[in-house]
């Protein structure tokens, strides 16, 4: 048996493995055929030549950010479209509405008596009472007895007392206004504190009360409002409530409750891959809106000396197929339409390797297997 120093079986190990790495550890990436058959699903992929045009109408897709619903670190996140989960469904915007009296409520019912002042004369003045609206729906007065008043605006109210008191004889000469608003409530709740705050006679906007909550935003996150309103239910987002100028006004109604859930968003990134610098992620925001020129220079992702920039691809997916753009990023005119395709969450960035890529790197691999050979012979025969 030959004992072979340590040596010269560490270059005999090292030999072996760079020339099994000429066959195997170089795999090059290429770009998919469409109708190529794999193990994992087929996707049909269409590849479109990157024109103007056709920039144009990729930047029409939506910005689609994910987010992740709920804060409860017990359990998996829900990671799920923006726009599914809020789903702005909006409540009618405009006027106010007008308070209705409910049970609970105490109108103040002045009304203009005769009267003896100090000096002897007669005279007008106002007698004011409170009257509490009963659980049936209505208030006593003395002169006229019972006055249904519940599910009626104040306007319907005063002609209501009008009428009777005309029917009874009595001066129908009166004020009548809601003194306490006891009857409607307004809840809100969520990720704040549960409280409410009643229902007046004064408009009372969805913005108002979440100010009221102390409602704030963190940044990279939102807030889903839900507004609960008899069997109905309404979403928008707290960040446009808060803060777009255009947004407008949704004022809320009695009983109306309002329910807000935190929403984070998922940091947004495509995919820089094939002959590039740096295989990455690279980060985009539906605020900035980033092109394909800015991924590639920005991040100097092309290769210099082993990328192909004539084959440079933008693969978007589209439900259950794909589109890959390609650019020819040879040609300079061409190139300055990476500057107008907008980038959008999951992307992929492929760029190609020039065909003496390939063989520059076998041969590397070649004359490194090579010169670890000439250092075994040169080894063995010292120790001979």
């Amino acid at each position: 048996m030959i004992n072979m120093p340590h040596r010269t079986i560490m270059i005999l190990m090292a030999a072996a493995l760079t020339l099994a790495s000429c066959g195997t550890l170089y795999n090059p990436q290429k770009l998919p055929k469409p109708d190529a058959a794999e193990d994992q699903q087929a996707i049909p992929l269409q590849i479109v030549a990157l024109t103007s045009e056709v920039a144009a109408k990729a930047n029409m897709s939506p910005f689609k950010r994910r987010v992740v619903v709920g804060s409860d670190l017990r359990g998996a996140a829900r990671l799920v479209d923006e726009h599914s989960f809020i789903d702005l469904r909006p409540p009618a915007s405009g006027a106010a509405p007008t308070y209705k009296i409910g049970v609970g409520d105490t109108l103040q019912f002045a009304r203009l008596m005769p009267q003896i002042n100090s000096a002897g004369a007669a005279t007008d003045e106002y007698t004011v009472r409170s009257l509490p609206v009963t659980s049936e729906g209505y208030i006593s007065i003395v002169e006229v007895g019972r006055v249904d008043v519940v599910g009626k605006t104040i306007s319907e109210a005063e002609a209501a007392i009008s009428a009777a008191l005309l029917r009874s004889g009595v001066d129908p000469r009166f004020e009548v206004s809601v003194q306490g608003f006891n009857s409607q409530k307004i809840f809100y709740g969520g990720v704040t504190k549960p409280s409410s705050i009643p229902f007046t006679d004064r408009p009372t906007s969805l913005s108002e009360v979440m100010t009221t909550a102390g409602v704030t935003l963190e940044p990279g996150a939102d807030k889903v409002v839900k507004i609960f309103r008899g069997s109905e239910e309404y979403r928008l987002s707290a960040r446009d409530i808060l803060t777009s100028p255009q947004q407008p006004v949704y004022y809320l109604q009695g009983g109306d409750r309002v329910y807000l859930e935190n929403m984070y968003y998922r940091p947004e990134t495509v995919v820089l891959t094939g002959e590039v610098g740096s295989q990455s992620m690279y980060a985009i925001s539906a605020e900035a809106r980033q092109t394909l020129s800015d991924a590639l220079f920005s991040r100097a992702a092309l290769a210099l000396f082993t990328s192909d920039s004539s084959q440079i691809y933008l693969i978007r997916r589209n439900g259950g197929s794909a589109v890959a753009y390609h650019l020819d990023g040879s040609n300079p005119v061409r190139l300055s339409i990476a500057s107008e395709i907008e980038l959008r969450p999951q992307d992929v960035i492929f760029v190609a390797e020039q065909p003496v890529t390939r063989y520059n790197r076998v041969m590397q691999q070649l004359l490194g297997a090579l010169s670890l050979s000439q250092d075994l012979r040169d080894s063995v025969q010292e120790e001979l």
